[in-house]
């Protein structure tokens, strides 16, 4: 089982790409990734610390949502 931190950055990833998408599928992939890394360099600062694997986990959200939307685009 996936620790429950790690999927909640995944659904985080595909949430912000989600969000992102109105601006354009270049935005979807780089938000996520830009927050992803903002979370991580703050969290000593607000008690947590830098896991590289939750970097991780949240690109890997956002690259299967935009991956989804690209399969969708080429049915449709």
């Amino acid at each position: 089982m996936i620790a429950l931190d790690k999927q909640t950055h995944f659904l985080a990833g595909v949430a912000i790409a989600g969000l992102s998408l109105p601006f354009g599928i270049v935005a979807a992939c780089l938000v996520p990734v830009a927050i992803g890394f903002a979370k991580e360099m703050i969290d000593p600062y607000v008690g947590g610390q830098r896991d590289p694997v939750d970097f991780a986990y949240t690109i890997a959200g956002a690259a299967v949502f935009v991956g989804w939307i690209k399969v969708l685009e080429s049915v449709a």
